[in-house]
């Protein structure tokens, strides 16, 4: 009876090859790997964001603004379906 998946997808016992042998990464291929898919003004790009939430968080402490005065929760404790539903049956 012929193998439904085929000879690619399955070893059989009696065709065994032999596995290649499995090399780490080097410092320059890890290098690679952690610039790939980066513009060339991504460092740029990443300072200044992190200069810009450094602004924000000082201008919220000299203003004393705290989370908890705006009176809003994280977005991830937001249930808006259920708020929804309550306005609707008040």
């Amino acid at each position: 009876m012929p193998d439904y998946l085929g000879s690619d997808q399955r070893r059989v016992k009696g065709d065994e090859k032999e596995e290649k042998e499995i090399k780490s990464l080097d410092e320059g291929d890890i290098e690679l790997l952690k610039t790939y898919g980066q513009s060339q003004y991504h460092k740029s790009i990443k300072t200044i964001e992190e200069d810009i939430h450094k602004a924000i968080k000082q201008v919220n402490e000299l203003t004393g603004i705290k989370e908890s005065d705006t009176g809003l929760a994280p977005p991830a404790l937001w249930d808006l379906a259920a708020d929804k539903q309550t306005l609707q049956n008040e």
